[in-house]
């Protein structure tokens, strides 16, 4: 087990309590939105307050906005390494602003907010079931959402990417970079935060969801069952699976090429053994970013799967943080040096590794980078503790 699993712990029972409770809260919440912020509760749990790290006294809406923070403290460290399309020389289509270093989009649907908000830690951003676009804009004030990137800020600097969220009462909510939770502000306090958008109030304006948009959002946006589904045109299977929904195990095994394709981006993390080895190479290189697959089965399927399969496999063992310390620590049970270079590039894994699989200061060529990692974390005195002890037996 990992290190990180086994500091703030919550048991299953636990889990399932914090599930029941939070639907209760907010019926519309699904279970792979729910389950996104209690699989990350044990890895960041430690690094709130202490009177937060109890997630049996927190309402979903505390855990979203602390693990949000969380996420999105831990991306402008680099410890996501990203490059931001519009941060780059261009702008990506649909903006509607782009002077001054300045590019303005409006993401009035989810596929825009998950392409404008790409390689940050926004929730309508996400690629996956997760995805929390349709419980904000469908909420009671229907927002519409402006994604905002200055190219003449530091990454370090949280004002370099918002998003402003506009209701349709016209009030502000603002979520920078950082992601510390939705903040209302005035237009007077965001132009005092970023000053370029003090004269340009006017491209901020209220776009409540059409009519189309709340029937898409009633006929969709819920599970149904099965005979419904199964009734459903071609066209409607397309919404249903847009809207993040989950399909069962029969339904899944039908699905055609070009459908499994796009419920493999809504749910990169539920996708049987079989799905999985249907994937084109380029649908599964999508899953393996975005999703943590069980060790052994990524194995078997580089062992099974074509040439093409097996390198993906491989670039993922050997790059990707997670798979590399899974198969030291699941599959090889000891030292793997190929993937020693990303291993050492998260203090967790590069902790975990030293003292439970290689049993030993983690070793050169990477060493100066994985405890330069760990020197930043609370693992660091158990970290130099141990290596004491094992360099004196």
């Amino acid at each position: 087990m990992r290190f990180r699993e086994i500091i703030n712990e919550i048991s299953d029972r636990v889990k399932q309590a914090t599930r029941d409770r939070w639907q209760q809260e907010d019926e519309n919440l699904t279970d792979q939105q729910i389950d996104y912020y209690l699989d990350r509760w044990d890895r960041f749990a430690k690094s709130f307050p202490e009177d937060k790290r109890d997630i049996t006294q927190l309402s979903f809406a505390d855990a979203e906005n602390l693990i949000d923070a969380a996420e999105a403290r831990q991306a402008l460290r680099g410890k996501k390494k990203s490059k931001t399309t519009a941060q780059t020389n261009g702008a990506m289509p649909g903006h509607i602003y782009n002077k001054n270093n300045l590019v303005i989009y409006k993401g009035d649907s989810k596929p825009k907010c998950i392409q404008y908000g790409s390689d940050y830690t926004w929730c309508i951003s996400r690629s996956d079931g997760a995805n929390l676009y349709n419980r904000y804009r469908f909420s009671g004030g229907e927002p519409v959402f402006y994604f905002v990137f200055d190219k003449d800020l530091p990454k370090n600097n949280p004002w370099h990417a918002v998003v402003i969220y506009v209701t349709r009462d016209n009030r502000y909510l603002v979520a920078p970079a950082d992601n510390p939770g939705d903040q209302e502000m005035t237009w007077q306090q965001i132009s005092q935060k970023q000053p370029k958008l003090s004269q340009l109030q006017n491209l901020f304006k209220p776009e409540p969801p059409s009519a189309e948009e709340k029937a898409d959002y009633q006929k969709y946006g819920k599970p149904v069952s099965s005979e419904t589904y199964d009734n459903f045109s071609y066209q409607e299977k397309i919404k249903y699976i847009e809207f993040g929904n989950e399909l069962d195990s029969n339904q899944e095994a039908e699905l055609d090429s070009q459908l499994l394709s796009l419920y493999s981006k809504q749910n990169p993390q539920d996708l049987s053994r079989d799905s999985l080895n249907r994937l084109s190479p380029g649908d599964f290189r999508y899953v393996l970013k975005n999703a943590l697959l069980d060790i052994h089965t990524l194995v078997e399927i580089g062992q099974e799967g074509d040439s093409k399969k097996q390198k993906i496999v491989w670039e993922a063992i050997t790059q990707n943080a997670d798979y590399a310390y899974l198969y030291a620590s699941e599959v090889i049970g000891g030292r793997f040096p190929e993937g020693e270079a990303a291993i050492a590039q998260g203090a967790d894994y590069a902790y975990s590794y030293a003292f439970g699989v290689i049993k030993g200061r983690f070793p050169e060529p990477h060493r100066e980078k994985a405890e330069a990692n760990i020197k930043q974390s609370p693992y660091w005195e158990a970290y130099v503790n141990f290596v004491k002890r094992e360099e004196n037996q």
